[in-house]
């Protein structure tokens, strides 16, 4: 019997979770996520087999001025070989899909695809959304520290390249 849960997990829990999932990374850590989203806008989603867990998901929901509603993004979609023999990421994306729309969110953003991974593509497009392409991503130093050090090393790595060669 397969059975959601939304922020049920402690900050422990989860990382004793994303252990368990070859394809979560540092980014999807509790304290990571806090400081990138906020925590009051991050939630972390369960789908348990019984007692084990078959997929996670961690989402971030925000607040885009232009839009009625708010906006949830897809941070991490994990699933697990027993998740994925049952193609738990349909059934757990589907479950987060009737949470969002409950909570009054109006638009679902799973992220980018990628021509290295067709099969994340076509679960993509299996789950009925729309192809939107937009401009790269880009980052902001809230820390002025922070962005003068960012700067530093772009300077550092793209300033040789920029500067005029001497022609003799």
């Amino acid at each position: 019997m397969y059975s959601l849960e939304v922020d049920t997990v402690s900050n422990t829990e989860w990382s004793a979770l994303l252990r368990q999932f070859d394809d979560a990374t540092i980014y999807q850590t509790w304290s990571c996520g806090a400081v990138l989203w906020g925590a009051d806008r991050l939630s972390h989603v369960v789908l348990r087999n019984g007692d084990e867990a078959v997929g996670i998901a961690q989402v971030a929901t925000i607040q885009v001025p232009i839009f009625r509603g708010d906006t949830a993004l897809l941070v991490l979609a994990a699933s697990n070989a027993e998740g994925r023999s049952v193609m738990a990421s349909y059934l757990l994306q589907w479950n987060i899909i009737g949470w969002l729309k409950m909570k009054g969110v109006r638009s679902y953003d799973l992220g980018g695809i990628s021509p290295i991974h067709p099969e994340v593509n076509y679960f993509k497009a299996g789950i009925g959304g729309e192809n939107v392409s937009h401009a790269g991503s880009f980052e902001q130093c809230a820390n002025p520290l922070s962005s003068l050090f960012d700067r530093s090393l772009g300077i550092l790595k793209y300033g040789r390249k920029r500067l005029p060669r001497k022609i003799s």
